[in-house]
């Protein structure tokens, strides 16, 4: 199947939910009921690019599969800068700084804004790994069911969520939103 259009990569008829049944463990496909459709993840439910598929096979056929340096390869770096660039962001390659996925990245950032002791403040429902992030660097996760005290979000599922019984927010001056 030729792609055209962005949208195509992300229609319902690309997504082989027989291998990823067999593939994706980690609360994802492999381990929920037939039916469920599981939002835990950042795990890819779609086949990668064949830009991507591509640019691996030729660094495989390299035969070596050494660590890359430590802020990543300076070429995707750039391509980074130049993308961010083209949108209107101001980057530069020595500005980028590459993580191998949002759950490390998270983890960055969690290490990189709290101290221990300090007290993160997260939305309930949440995923499970920010309030982990958080307690890895030492701050403790505090759960809150409300967006906003005085404006009621649009949809009936966020509704239905503000107005239930909500957990008192700590101190602003001992917290940090997380969401």
């Amino acid at each position: 199947m030729k792609i055209t259009h962005t949208s195509e990569l992300f229609s319902h008829d690309r997504i082989d939910e027989k291998a990823l049944r067999r593939t994706a463990f980690n609360l994802r496909w492999a381990t929920v009921e037939e039916g469920v459709i599981p939002l835990t993840a950042g795990e890819m439910d779609y086949p990668i690019c064949p830009e991507v598929a591509d640019a691996v096979g030729r660094h495989i056929q390299q035969g070596y599969l050494g660590y890359c340096p430590p802020q990543g390869f300076e070429s995707f770096r750039e391509a980074i800068a130049e993308d961010l660039c083209r949108k209107g962001i101001p980057a530069s390659a020595d500005k980028v700084l590459v993580i191998d996925g949002a759950a490390s990245a998270l983890k960055v950032a969690c290490r990189a804004i709290f101290n221990p002791g300090d007290e993160a403040l997260t939305f309930d429902p949440v995923d499970f790994l920010l309030p982990h992030c958080a307690e890895l660097a030492g701050a403790t996760a505090a759960a809150t069911r409300s967006l906003s005290s005085t404006v009621a979000p649009a949809s009936p599922c966020d509704q239905r969520l503000w107005a239930s019984e909500r957990v008192s927010p700590v101190p602003a001056s001992k917290s940090r939103n997380c969401g």
